[in-house]
């Protein structure tokens, strides 16, 4: 994913209907299941769609000081979000996933106060839906302000580029970077007539 994160710090990660198989959670004889991340946990949380939804008092009483972290939807009225991934309107990028080592960083920020020192975080840039043979370049960005809509090469802001030519369907590059960094990623297409590197 990339996935977001809402202001509660919850965001849906799955559905799994009770007639489908999915990483055995479900079967047909079992109900469905809701899957969703949130700020606190190093895995995915699961819950019994039949009984994650609640009225409002029902859902409040669920939720002791301890059990502060778990959650529950209004039955009446919910709200959702879909994350459809990166703005594209001209079809310019391939699937791009960062995955990290930790789903831990320290808390550098004023809001919390604790003032921990930003560590290296160490990742790998997965590239999806290539073509064997074809060239391609990753543009790292370090500011969401410098990454354009479209026209990407010719636009510039990246702060690095890395060009490459796809081995197979995928393509998978190591990066270390700042926990207090900002770092956004788009990979395309290079043809005979992209600017020079």
């Amino acid at each position: 994913t990339p996935a977001g994160f809402t202001p509660a710090g919850f965001t849906p990660a799955g559905f799994t209907p009770a007639s489908r198989l999915h990483s055995c959670l479900c079967t047909r004889r079992r109900p469905a299941k809701l899957l969703y991340n949130d700020l606190h946990s190093n895995s995915t949380l699961v819950a019994d769609l039949a009984t994650f939804a609640k009225d409002r008092a029902r859902c409040r009483r669920a939720l002791p000081w301890k059990q502060r972290f778990e959650y529950c939807l209004p039955a009446s009225v919910d709200y959702g979000y879909r994350v459809h991934g990166n703005h594209d309107p001209a079809g310019e990028l391939l699937p791009a996933r960062l995955v990290v080592s930790a789903w831990y960083e320290p808390d550098y920020s004023r809001e919390d106060g604790k003032h921990e020192p930003p560590t290296p975080l160490v990742g790998t840039l997965a590239m999806s839906g290539l073509a064997k043979g074809e060239r391609y370049a990753i543009l790292r960005y370090t500011s969401a302000s410098a990454v354009p809509a479209s026209g990407f090469l010719r636009a510039g802001g990246w702060a690095a580029r890395t060009d490459f030519v796809a081995e197979g369907e995928t393509h998978e590059q190591r990066l270390v970077f700042m926990s207090n960094s900002s770092q956004l990623f788009r990979c395309v297409v290079l043809s005979d007539s992209s600017p020079a590197h």
